[in-house]
């Protein structure tokens, strides 16, 4: 008898692709004074979401929306607290993703660093160059992957 192939992780979701999605001041009733939570409450109240899974970063959020009463209906997005952007975690298998994936997806594919992407820019910048020259976070690549 066969042995049944095991799949890794990454093959379980397929390709991450990371786009971005908007930043916070597209969102209504959000202000420079609001909070981290007010800006996450508004994103999910204008996705009808909820936050089926969140992991709390001094960057940032990562986090499962999905919709409430229908299962497997989530789709992962980070939010950057340094850019105030928010940025969607695109796999082959779109809206459709549970806890269990989300739990998988932190680990195998690293997400975590996306919350970080300001302190990455930097760090990046203090070694190619020695020293930081003014450079922002418009000269990185999205669905580039910083850490090694």
């Amino acid at each position: 008898m066969p042995t049944p192939r095991r799949y890794s992780k990454r093959e379980l979701l397929g390709q991450l692709r990371v786009e971005y999605l908007f930043s916070v001041h597209e969102l209504p009733n959000v202000t420079s004074s609001s909070s981290r939570w007010e800006i996450l409450g508004a994103f999910l109240k204008a996705g009808e979401g909820r936050a089926e899974r969140l992991i709390e970063t001094d960057g940032g959020f990562l986090f499962l929306q999905s919709i409430p009463g229908r299962r497997d209906t989530g789709a992962i997005y980070a939010y950057n607290e340094a850019t105030k952007v928010f940025l969607w975690m695109r796999f082959d298998r779109d809206d459709d993703l549970n806890g269990a994936d989300f739990d998988r997806a932190v680990w195998a594919y690293r997400l975590l660093q996306w919350t970080r992407l300001e302190c990455m820019a930097k760090e990046q910048l203090l070694a190619n160059n020695g020293e930081e020259q003014g450079q922002s976070l418009s000269g990185l690549k999205l669905g580039e992957t910083l850490l090694q």
